[in-house]
């Protein structure tokens, strides 16, 4: 089923960038785990560690989540990419890419997997292949098609629906500690020829913005980052109400409501 639905998607963003020329894969982003719908769930705490070297950054974080009712959620990712240049949705091997651990103990690979929404984006392929080859009107179904998967994929990223997902329970008036782990390429920015060195630009981005749907705001919240190949090559740096220390940025927030602005990003050479 994996194999399939990933065949799918390779065919399908295929097929959509050859038809339109405005397709394009997303940004190279980190983030932290998110739900669906507002959730009575609060995230208590949230820490993360990013250690950035020169191709690819190690993120680390760790969630302290509280329920105040006895109810079973899918928690999961926001839309990512593991993969530079990528024109699919997600590879059969992405959900390998996570370490997750509930209470210390690992999640097994089994239990993550594609959202629905995700998954009615495949049926609409599903749809594609049903139109014959030989058929009047078929370039209107096509672009009707399109414009259908437009319309989903755009809904997924702007509600931050999830893209895999897990199933968790909590119990009345208990906290779970969450550990996720993995690595990411640092993206690409061009400025100018990206033949020339002093034109390409890399970064990394960790979206604290994906916590909005939990239960009231963040009680506390840190973010360090450590520049593996030194602070120098470093251009920008958002927000900027960060604490510097030798090759490390650091960021503490109190009850954070997260929006886009407290997203963290750093634009280095």
């Amino acid at each position: 089923m994996t194999k399939h639905i990933t065949i799918v998607f390779l065919l399908l963003w295929g097929f959509l960038a050859h038809v339109k020329a405005d397709v394009a894969p997303s940004p190279i982003n980190a983030v932290g785990i998110s739900v669906r719908e507002i959730t009575q769930i609060q995230m208590v705490k949230e820490d993360v560690r990013i250690d950035i070297f020169p191709d690819y950054s190690k993120v680390r974080c760790q969630f302290l989540m509280y329920s105040p009712t006895d109810t079973t959620i899918q928690i999961g990712f926001p839309e990512m990419r593991f993969h530079l240049f990528t024109p699919v949705l997600f590879r059969e091997d992405d959900k390998y890419q996570f370490l997750i651990k509930v209470n210390r103990k690992t999640l097994n690979d089994e239990s993550l997997v594609i959202s629905e929404e995700l998954d009615s984006l495949r049926h609409l392929y599903d749809s594609f292949l049903s139109i014959p080859v030989k058929t009047s009107r078929r370039q209107e179904k096509i672009d009707s098609l399109y414009e259908e998967f437009k319309t989903h994929y755009s809904q997924m990223k702007s509600n931050q629906w999830p893209w895999f997902v897990w199933e968790e329970h909590f119990a009345a008036h208990t906290t779970k500690q969450i550990d996720i782990s993995y690595k990411i390429p640092n993206g690409i920015l061009y400025y100018g020829d990206k033949h020339r060195a002093e034109n390409v630009y890399r970064y990394t981005k960790y979206l604290l913005s994906t916590g909005t749907n939990w239960a009231g705001c963040i009680k506390e919240a840190k973010v360090s980052v450590r520049m593996h190949l030194g602070t120098k090559r470093v251009k920008e740096i958002h927000p900027d109400n960060y604490q510097h220390s030798k090759s490390i940025y650091r960021w503490s927030f109190i009850d954070l409501e997260p929006t886009e602005k407290d997203d963290i990003e750093i634009l280095f050479q």
